[in-house]
């Protein structure tokens, strides 16, 4: 495998690790999401209708990596870890405040809200060292 794609790939599993810690029903910030968008069901509830979204999203995770190699490499010409994150989480941040009059204006939960949003973050950043190490 070509060490550009590894990193890609580096960056998926890290990604999948991460989401299944962030969102488990034993850490707070899993209850806090689960509470806010699935009230009153339980974790096993909640999973049993989710394997094509589980499936979609490791796919979607894998693109992003790409889409976040070629932007990281190409536009903004990243040579260190450093850089990776520092422009990984700017555009975590330029997201996150594009999303947020979304979730208020819909009226959701700000609580999963930044739940999620703090999972992007770390997930972005991750993948931002990822690439940057494996170039």
């Amino acid at each position: 495998m070509d060490a550009k794609m590894l990193g890609c790939v580096v960056a998926t599993v890290g990604i999948c690790i991460i989401a299944a810690v962030w969102y488990h029903d034993k850490i707070p910030s899993g209850r806090v999401w689960m509470s806010r968008n699935y009230p009153g069901k339980t974790a096993d509830e909640i999973g049993k209708g989710l394997r094509s979204a589980l499936g979609i999203s490791i796919v979607n995770y894998f693109f992003l990596s790409l889409l976040l190699r070629f932007m990281l490499i190409n536009y903004f010409h990243v040579k260190s870890i450093v850089d990776g994150v520092k422009i990984t989480v700017g555009l975590s941040c330029l997201t996150t405040f594009v999303e947020l009059p979304h979730c208020l204006f819909s009226r959701h939960s700000v609580d999963a809200f930044i739940v999620d949003q703090m999972f992007n973050l770390m997930s972005l950043a991750l993948a931002g060292v990822s690439i940057a190490y494996f170039g």
